[in-house]
């Protein structure tokens, strides 16, 4: 299909050799669009040891993505490359720092609405939990929003505390004048309902 056709755009431009470094970050991108996050990798490490030190923006697109393929890969090292890049945005930025178990900085990047929420999702995305458990439990001491609660349940489940995570989805339910259709959900689904 379309990620066929794309690699293979990106071999006949390799094939040419016009200008190699191009064509093996545009290759990098094409793996990390259909999130083939290892060869986008050895791809973009490619353009960037044939890319000349003058061609700034080719070494910093491919810096970026390889930021984002480490970070999507949970690697910690995505920082140093996110930040050599000079165009990852901060949201990107908060969460390597968070994978590198840096939080407060990460904390200070977010800068949106409710930052301890936000860091606890992009912990629970990568799996790194109890860290995710703690961060979300500092949000509901502060206020206990119906997003709030069912990220709790949700980082509930999965540590295997049922209880609790069924306990933070009743409170959601009460939330408001009437249910939530996905505060129903997620306590049906702790239930075990199909």
């Amino acid at each position: 299909g379309r990620e066929g056709a794309a690699l293979q755009d990106c071999l006949q431009a390799l094939q040419t050799g016009r200008d190699p470094a191009r064509s093996w970050l545009i290759r990098g991108l094409v793996f990390f669009h259909f999130k083939h996050y290892e060869l986008s990798l050895q791809s973009l490490e490619q353009c960037l040891q044939l890319a000349r030190p003058w061609r700034l923006s080719i070494r910093r697109l491919a810096l970026r993505f390889r930021g984002l393929a480490m970070l999507a890969s949970g690697r910690e090292e995505a920082l140093d490359s996110l930040l050599r890049s000079g165009q990852a945005t901060a949201e990107e930025r908060a969460s390597a720092l968070a994978l590198a178990g840096r939080y407060q900085q990460a904390l200070d990047l977010l800068g949106c609405w409710r930052p301890r929420q936000r860091l606890a999702e992009i912990l629970l995305s990568h799996r790194h939990l109890q860290a995710a458990d703690f961060w979300i439990r500092r949000q509901l001491e502060l206020e206990a929003s119906l997003e709030g609660l069912l990220l709790a349940g949700r980082i509930a489940l999965e540590l295997d505390e049922v209880e609790e995570a069924r306990q933070h989805f009743t409170a959601a339910l009460s939330i408001g004048r009437s249910p939530r259709p996905e505060a129903l959900i997620w306590y049906s689904y702790s239930l075990g309902d199909p």
